[in-house]
């Protein structure tokens, strides 16, 4: 999370904790998704097994979400941050990174879609509804 110097927060959307379940892959050609860990209505973060370079080609992603069959496709995006995870597990040989997307600029029916899967998939996401 980002801040200014006076320790304020800079992002202009409040994060929702994603449900378990919640994926984004970035093409058609991609089916390895990545774990969305938080996201609002200006970008999302996720997780991913590191030698995966998939995302890096696409300048677009799309959002998924098993238990209710949602599909929202062909958000553009730029990658804002990608570090590595810290391993739990000394013996283990995954490496896994966290990635940080902006979306661009989303059409009126992507921007509904997405608001309702925030306030249907997200731990607090019912918040939205009420903004």
């Amino acid at each position: 999370m980002k801040s200014n110097p006076a320790g304020e927060e800079r992002r202009g959307h409040t994060r929702f904790k994603a449900k378990a379940g919640a994926y984004t892959v970035f093409s058609a050609r991609s089916i390895i998704p990545g774990r969305i860990n938080d996201i609002s209505l200006g970008g999302l973060c996720f997780s991913y097994v590191e030698g995966e370079e998939w995302y890096h080609e696409s300048s677009e992603l799309d959002i998924l979400f098993g238990d209710d069959d949602f599909y929202l496709d062909k958000i553009p995006f730029e990658t804002v941050s990608d570090t590595i995870i810290e391993n739990e597990s000394p013996y283990s040989q995954i490496i896994m990174r966290r990635c940080g997307v902006k979306f661009g600029m989303m059409s009126h029916a992507q921007l509904e879609q997405l608001k309702h899967f925030i306030t249907q998939n997200t731990l607090d996401g019912a918040e939205l509804s009420n903004a």
